[in-house]
């Protein structure tokens, strides 16, 4: 048992100011979407009530599917937005994976969502935002020096051009 105990405390000894290190490095930078647009339905019907989302196909996968793209959960997003009755929809979604393509669909009850136009990301309209990161662990030395102060890329906001899905009925 004491030798359990003395393991334990020497590797948290041994691996504590590592896992320090990491846990002060900047985050990934953001992805952040804001699309509008409107549906149109050739039927002429309700253009009211429909759940519209984004979907984004993986960067490192370009044969993937695409997938939902829930958001962080911020107090500005909107990761969903219901048509109105003209049927047009908002979104602004925040994601921290790199993507190949995105694209606005429609997700239907006991349908297959129905996907508009694909986008590449290289086709958007994108701002750089940046951020201050203060490094508190400089290496080398023992409080003998003043933090190091770098501006990183903390995000990127994209423009997308206004989005029209048709609806097949």
């Amino acid at each position: 048992m004491k030798n359990t105990l003395r393991v334990f405390v020497a590797l948290i000894v041994v691996l504590g100011p590592h896992t320090i290190s990491i846990a002060t490095s900047p985050t990934l930078p953001y992805h952040h979407y804001n699309i509008n647009g409107k549906i149109m339905r050739t039927s002429g019907g309700s253009k009211k009530d429909f759940t519209v989302a984004l979907f984004s196909k993986s960067r490192f996968d370009p044969t993937s599917a695409y997938r939902r793209i829930y958001g962080q959960g911020a107090e500005f997003e909107r990761a969903i937005s219901i048509t109105d009755s003209a049927g047009t929809f908002s979104l602004s979604v925040r994601d921290y994976a790199a993507v190949d393509s995105i694209a606005v669909g429609i997700v239907l009850p006991d349908r297959q969502t129905l996907l508009g136009e694909s986008l590449s990301r290289m086709q958007l309209i994108s701002t750089t935002m940046y951020g201050t990161f203060t490094n508190n662990d400089v290496k080398g030395c023992n409080g003998c020096s003043s933090p190091t102060t770098s501006t990183i890329v903390v995000g990127y906001r994209y423009q997308v051009p206004e989005q029209t899905i048709q609806i097949p009925f």
